[in-house]
């Protein structure tokens, strides 16, 4: 073979190489914009995990892309652990969040504004007790950034009340409405007042109903998408059942458990359970007597959810448990089915009450 053939022959499989590679770029380069555009419509929708699952799939694909891209690969692994984080898989988020954090540092610097959103998305992911070290980090970075990141903070101290209990909470919680009420910002003041009515719920029923009502009115407002949405006014409305119900107003109740018939109509399938649930009593004799058993009751639920004619279908352990069951389950509060937009009484539904002691 001569010098000039071997040069040829060499040419050719640098050429061939070239174009493989080129191939291989190019079809990567689709699967990164296919997983990314995914990634948007899920998030878009509010289906966290799959958005967590594509924008990981992008992020990988971009290191092979961009290795050189810091930037880039940054923002895809900090979308990727607030979409992990919003899918509530926090130990996960929470990793990835603090890589993000260190390629967000050596890609924009130390004190960057870029690195805000991530201290924010840590604060939601963090455990509890090292939440709070996350928010004076967002403080600190609004600080330097200006009094147009307020929000921000605000974000952050809804996540720090989420996470802990008690007064603490409490107090970053109406720190949080009181910048989302000066901002207007609708979907943070839905959100806040849900979270002040978990808390009221501990030990004032009346309290915490002002919260959820005013955590409808504004979600009702709000720009959030309609499946986050639909989900809190749905959780609201139930939280809404119990604590009027536990204040002795259940005629206020009422229209909120027609409301979530409306929203989550019951096809007759399913369980029919109630959205509040009475605790029976204990019957003292059989406390003493050590005594335990379980009552199967049957009833009609009207048009407003109320139940109505409560009969014993089965028992066992005597009448004292019958009689008790009974007086629970007329406490009982359903959202009513309802059938070509009209609300519709049911017969026949069921439900057993067990009375079992604890240790």
């Amino acid at each position: 073979m001569t010098s000039f053939t071997k040069q040829r022959l060499r040419r050719l499989a640098i050429t061939c190489l070239a174009t493989a590679s080129l191939g291989a770029t190019g079809a990567q380069q689709e699967d990164f914009n296919a997983a990314y555009e995914a990634y948007r419509t899920a998030a878009a929708e509010g289906r966290h995990a799959d958005a967590a699952t594509h924008v990981g799939a992008a992020k990988q694909l971009a290191e092979a892309l961009f290795p050189h891209d810091a930037r880039r690969i940054a923002t895809l692994t900090f979308h990727h652990g607030l979409a992990l984080s919003k899918a509530k898989h926090f130990e996960h988020a929470y990793a990835v969040l603090q890589d993000a954090r260190r390629l967000m540092r050596a890609a924009y610097g130390d004190d960057a504004k870029e690195l805000l959103d991530v201290e924010v998305a840590l604060v939601g992911a963090a455990p509890a007790n090292a939440a709070r070290k996350h928010l004076r980090r967002a403080t600190r970075l609004a600080r330097q950034q200006g009094a147009d990141m307020s929000a921000s903070i605000a974000n952050a101290k809804l996540m720090v009340g989420m996470r802990v209990r008690g007064r603490s909470g409490r107090r970053f919680l109406e720190e949080a409405v009181a910048v989302y009420e000066e901002l207007g910002h609708n979907d943070g003041l839905a959100l806040a007042n849900f979270w002040l009515g978990e808390l009221s719920a501990q030990n004032d029923f009346d309290e915490a109903a002002e919260h959820f009502e005013a955590a409808l009115a504004f979600a009702g407002q709000g720009d959030a998408d309609r499946r986050t949405k639909r989900s809190l006014v749905l959780m609201t409305h139930a939280n809404l059942v119990e604590v009027l119900e536990k204040a002795g107003r259940s005629e206020e109740a009422t229209k909120h458990c027609r409301a979530i018939g409306r929203l989550k109509p019951w096809d007759g399938e399913a369980d029919y359970l109630p959205l509040y649930k009475r605790h029976p009593r204990y019957p003292a004799g059989a406390v003493r007597q050590g005594q335990e058993g379980w009552v199967l009751a049957e009833f009609g639920v009207d048009e407003n959810g109320f139940v109505r004619e409560p009969k014993v279908v089965a028992s066992a352990g005597g009448t004292q448990f019958e009689k008790a069951a009974l007086t629970a389950v007329r406490g009982f509060r359903y959202a009513p089915k309802f059938v070509d937009g009209e609300a519709v009484a049911v017969d026949g539904v069921r439900n057993t009450i067990l009375f079992e002691l604890r240790d």
